[in-house]
């Protein structure tokens, strides 16, 4: 009775807690272990989430109190009470999240992955347990080692999560949780162990999600992690049906930068195999990808990079703004040496066509963003070089060039620093730029 009358007044007020301290929490505990009285154990953990909901210091949980209740939480999750399993398996989700975060490792995942999933399996008609079970697993892969992957699969958790998502494509909340749980296990699960039905549910959920962008952040994000192995899954999404459906989910998702983040890296991925670049290119996924860096200002650079390999590509990158793109960016992220660098090695991809044998003219303002990331990152490797490699190929442009022979004395003294700093990356390149600015090629 007393737990029941606790449960109800921190209902109504949780700043109760703070009154009765640590004693009110070891009081708890010791209800949730009491194994024998299940209605003891259903109060004592709606009074804890209460609770928890409300202590946002996490004093409550602690390497030592967080551990026990753990373990006690995971002998709830095995009760024949439904009531039991619901809010024990909610409980065990919020405090193994937040552990993730403030504390670290407060269970032992070996002696408990048997037991989540077969809690996620046994009540799979119970949505709210599933998605708590999900929770609970995602949060397993993030804080342990990959040692516990096989335990996920071995116990059937990762065939359990893809059947989940079969049978409840259509319930948001319950699909928002399983896609992440997949995301994360399918990280680092070998292809071999995947299930058989992994591409046609990917599939199946995306047609069904597309407008939800939580979901489809998941799921390209875990396109990505499958296309860029060499297994059959480069295969599966290396066709028009599956490639327009990354494209579509982007063009729909544009303001969320998850969205834009994964499907730019699935692409990208994806660009590096058979016929791809083509494909994407045919299907819209340049202009789709421009707009995502247009969006978010970083989405897309590297993929751009890998698309910009072939004379079509090129062409319809320009016609869509994806220079002028880049430099937005470039402009935006002026304190990033990593954006930079990728910026300089798009560009070049982008204006240099080997089979055309041309050179795009240079978009305006990215003369003056080259002097001043050479100045600023002099001791970039990655930016001197690529720096280097851009206006090397800028110097095959008469009008590039006219425009470099301007600005000749911007550019030698930081040419030499690059090419003295970086003789290996940078020597060759160097020589042959100051050749051509000073007419002695």
């Amino acid at each position: 009775v007393s737990m029941w009358y606790l449960r109800c007044m921190l209902m109504v007020d949780p700043m109760e807690s703070k009154v009765c301290g640590s004693r009110l929490f070891a009081e708890i505990f010791e209800s949730v272990c009491m194994h024998d009285n299940i209605d003891l154990r259903i109060n004592a953990c709606c009074a804890l989430l209460s609770l928890i909901h409300e202590d946002h210091e996490d004093e409550m949980i602690s390497a030592t109190e967080g551990g026990l209740l753990a373990r006690a939480l995971m002998l709830c999750l095995g009760a024949e009470s439904e009531e039991l399993v619901e809010v024990s398996s909610e409980l065990t989700a919020i405090i193994i999240y937040r552990a993730v975060r403030f504390v670290g490792d407060i269970i032992d995942a070996k002696d408990s992955i048997r037991t989540i999933v077969s809690c996620m399996i046994r009540n799979d008609g119970k949505p709210d347990i599933i998605c708590n079970c999900c929770m609970i697993l995602a949060s397993i892969v993030a804080l342990h080692d990959d040692d516990d992957l096989p335990l996920i699969i071995e116990h059937g958790g990762l065939s359990g999560i893809v059947n989940i998502m079969d049978n409840y494509s259509e319930n948001r909340v319950v699909i928002e949780n399983s896609s992440k749980a997949l995301r994360d296990i399918v990280k680092g699960t070998p292809s071999e162990c995947l299930p058989p039905n992994l591409f046609k549910t990917i599939m199946n959920v995306m047609e069904e999600n597309i407008g939800n962008p939580d979901v489809m952040s998941s799921l390209l994000e875990t396109i990505w992690h499958l296309s860029s192995r060499e297994s059959e899954y480069v295969d599966h999404f290396s066709t028009q049906q599956a490639i327009s459906s990354i494209i579509e989910t982007m063009n729909l998702n544009i303001p969320d930068v998850n969205v834009q983040s994964g499907g730019c890296a699935a692409l990208w991925s994806l660009a590096i195999h058979g016929d791809n670049k083509h494909l994407i290119g045919n299907c819209g996924g340049l202009e789709s990808i421009t707009n995502s860096l247009m969006a978010h200002l970083d989405s897309g650079l590297t993929a751009l990079k890998n698309l910009a390999t072939t004379s079509k590509n090129k062409q319809t990158i320009r016609e869509y703004g994806g220079e002028e793109a880049i430099v937005y960016s470039m402009r935006f992220h002026n304190e990033s040496e990593e954006i930079l660098s990728s910026a300089f090695a798009a560009l070049n991809n982008i204006a240099v066509d080997i089979r055309c044998k041309t050179v795009a003219p240079a978009p305006n303002e990215v003369f003056d963003i080259l002097i001043a990331a050479m100045v600023k990152y002099r001791f970039s490797e990655s930016v001197q070089t690529n720096a280097c490699f851009l206006l090397k190929s800028y110097t095959f442009s008469d009008e590039n060039l006219a425009v470099m022979k301007a600005r000749t004395e911007d550019f030698m003294s930081l040419l030499t620093t690059a090419a003295g700093t970086f003789p290996q990356q940078c020597g060759d390149k160097v020589g042959h730029i100051m050749d051509s600015m000073l007419d002695l090629t």
